[in-house]
């Protein structure tokens, strides 16, 4: 199938501020929950291809494949796997050569906040409005308030 969102005619793609809005809402739970409540309430609304932050500021994730909100599963790659396994990978090689050299630890460092920096700006590359997350998961986020 093609990465082009099959989506409702009606449909339309959240802006990078409903984007960002329901980023940092989520930020927000999960440190005034301890990441516990922030965690549950997600593990329930995944299922519905949310996040607590997208259901508040309404917006939901659909797969581009079947056009369709996330599954569970899809979300559960999409919010904690990916971004945690490219991480993982970051923190791998800062552990092999940060012993040896400081300076590369730091290096590798910021090169992992560029690579979190540049999923998030890609969605101003176009006009699909798609991190690079949701090119490797195949999924679009909608706003569904509008």
């Amino acid at each position: 199938m093609s990465e082009t969102p099959d989506t409702p005619t009606s449909a339309v793609l959240a802006t990078p501020q409903h984007r960002l809005g329901g980023y940092l809402v989520d930020q927000l739970l999960s440190v005034v929950t301890l990441y516990i409540g922030w965690l549950i309430w997600s593990l329930f609304l995944w299922r519905n291809g949310q996040t607590p932050g997208k259901r508040l500021v309404k917006t939901r994730v659909y797969d581009v494949t079947t056009g369709k909100p996330a599954s569970w599963k899809l979300m559960a790659l999409r919010q904690v796997l990916v971004p945690l396994s490219v991480a993982l990978f970051f923190e791998l090689l800062i552990g092999i050569n940060g012993a040896k050299n400081v300076g590369t630890g730091q290096i590798i460092s910021l090169a992992l906040f560029a690579t979190f920096a540049l999923d998030f700006l890609w969605i101003f590359r176009g006009g699909e409005r798609r991190r690079l997350l949701d090119h490797v998961c195949k999924t679009v986020v909608l706003n569904e308030a509008a």
